[in-house]
């Protein structure tokens, strides 16, 4: 019964370990363009995938915010307000035109 718990936090470990080596990748990457927040959110994504499937998902949670970096233009947005979660929802426009009917 001991082996059996041994085994299960060894494979804990393990898949975490994938999962930073993974997110090291958008870490990287991010930081070179200027993308602070992309960069960390790709780190923990992939740790996080990296808990929950191993070496199936974080690899490619990993080329996805590497992707999502080389898109976007060098320095923008760097911890933007404006931009939010894992996609990057522009949320402010939506925000800005509520404002002025409150106004009247």
């Amino acid at each position: 019964m001991d082996d059996y718990w041994f085994l299960y936090g060894l494979g804990v470990i393990v898949r975490v370990l994938v999962g930073i080596l993974c997110g090291v990748v958008p870490l990287s990457y991010g930081l070179a363009k200027g993308q602070t927040t992309r960069a960390l959110t790709g780190l923990f994504t992939c740790i996080i995938a990296g808990f929950f499937c191993g070496i199936l998902l974080a690899p490619l949670v990993s080329l996805f915010y590497v992707w999502r970096i080389y898109r976007s233009p060098q320095g923008e947005p760097d911890d933007s307000e404006e931009e939010s979660g894992l996609v990057g929802l522009n949320l402010s426009s939506k925000i800005a035109d509520r404002e002025p009917n409150k106004e009247d």
